[in-house]
């Protein structure tokens, strides 16, 4: 977990991020680390996990995660964490579908098997921990390059919002992750992640530097608040190195390095 992180987005290190949508976009850098960040924060803060992988294994997961002193194995064992193989579970719907003659898969089909999948798991850890968890899906763009629509995407993600507010009391918290599209001209992702802009509590947006390459600063996060009843909307950006276990934040310019 990075306490810079929380610091950027205002939340504490132990504090639940309940009833909050984030979305997570990365444009010619890798963004992957804040995934790692919020399944981190999740257990630090007693919050069940329901996670959705799209385009990494447990493994790796696993392997990250215990930089951070967080053993996922453990965590299964204990029903505090279900870990959902994304791309398995598409497969053998697929497969399913084929082996009765069907040459011809419904996309819709699919993507509600895998949301059923998804909010099975979701009620079954709120029922065993007696708290709401959150989902997390590591790379919602992995649909749209496997032929999905838009409007299926963005279809599946909406159930998804609203699988976290269905209950009057406690809700829960929904992190999506995903390439926005900008850098390589992907249409459809630009209009998904347009929507998540327009529905998600705080966006994260990571890029490389407009530059380029620099070996001490990695890129730029700019997340962005949005407005509520409640709160203010506002925007922050920072530029970012990442170390082995930890992430340094550093306003836009200030780093030597850049200078």
């Amino acid at each position: 977990m990075f306490i810079e992180i929380n610091n950027l987005i205002d939340v504490k290190q132990t504090e639940r991020i309940n009833g909050w949508f984030a979305g997570i976009s990365e444009s010619t850098v890798e963004g992957s680390f804040l995934v790692h960040h919020f399944l981190s924060h999740s257990f630090k803060s007693s919050t069940p996990v329901c996670f959705v992988a799209l385009s990494q294994s447990f493994g790796h997961y696993n392997v990250i995660s215990q930089k951070f002193g967080t053993n996922l194995s453990t965590q299964k064992e204990t029903n505090k964490l279900v870990f959902v193989e994304g791309l398995k579970l598409l497969g053998n719907t697929c497969c399913k579908d084929c082996d009765k003659g069907d040459n011809s898969v419904d996309d819709k089909s699919v993507l509600i098997n895998l949301l059923q999948s998804i909010s099975t798991s979701y009620k079954d850890l709120k029922e065993k921990n007696c708290c709401s968890p959150t989902i997390i899906i590591d790379n919602i763009s992995v649909l749209i390059a496997l032929g999905f629509s838009t409007k299926d995407v963005i279809t599946f993600c909406h159930y998804l919002h609203e699988l976290i507010h269905e209950d009057i009391g406690e809700k829960g918290c929904l992190v999506l992750y995903a390439n926005n599209g900008k850098h390589n001209g992907d249409e459809q992702m630009k209009m998904v992640w347009n929507w998540m802009c327009h529905n998600c509590t705080v966006t994260m947006e990571v890029s490389g530097l407009a530059t380029g390459y620099c070996k001490d600063v990695h890129g730029e996060i700019a997340v962005k608040h949005r407005h509520s009843l409640t709160k203010p909307g506002k925007e922050r950006r920072m530029q970012y190195k990442l170390t082995d276990k930890n992430i340094i934040l550093f306003a836009a310019g200030m780093s030597s390095a850049v200078l």
